[in-house]
């Protein structure tokens, strides 16, 4: 069966080998092979190799939707759901001391206020608001 636009895939890093080099073997939803990625070019060796196969295999499977749902009011419109569940987060307000404010750990949020998702490397989905996201909470790694 030929693969279609919208099927899902599972990107596998294949074994190293000294002729191919590093590869990802691409199966649809029935596990079947739909295709392979060959990892060419890479400067360095072996450990580089397998190192950019894996970060390339991850963002291959994460970047895709876990489903697609269609809303009453536009039924011509498809939405991926990117994470069916995501577990919502909120922090308690700073002194800007270091320390923290004896509040409640609640906040209001708006039709339209923006949020960030992020992805433990579990796969499980988080949702915060964007001024949460700083040091010393979390710090930019890449």
């Amino acid at each position: 069966m030929p693969f279609t636009k919208g099927q899902r895939v599972r990107a596998n890093p294949t074994f190293y080998s000294s002729v191919v080099g590093a590869g990802i073997m691409l199966h649809d939803e029935t596990g079947a092979v739909v295709g392979q990625v060959a990892i060419l070019g890479v400067a360095g060796g072996r450990a580089e190799q397998e190192a950019m196969r894996d970060r390339l295999a991850a963002a291959i499977n994460a970047g895709q939707a876990e489903g697609q749902v269609r809303h009453f009011k536009k039924p011509d419109v498809a939405y991926d759901v990117v994470a069916s569940e995501a577990l919502f987060q909120v922090s308690a307000p700073s002194m800007g001391d270091g320390k923290t404010a004896f509040q409640p750990r609640c906040r209001m949020i708006e039709d339209q206020q923006p949020v960030t998702v992020y992805r433990n490397s579990d796969g499980k989905h988080f949702v915060r608001f964007p001024d949460e996201m700083v040091e010393p909470r979390f710090k930019k790694v890449s």
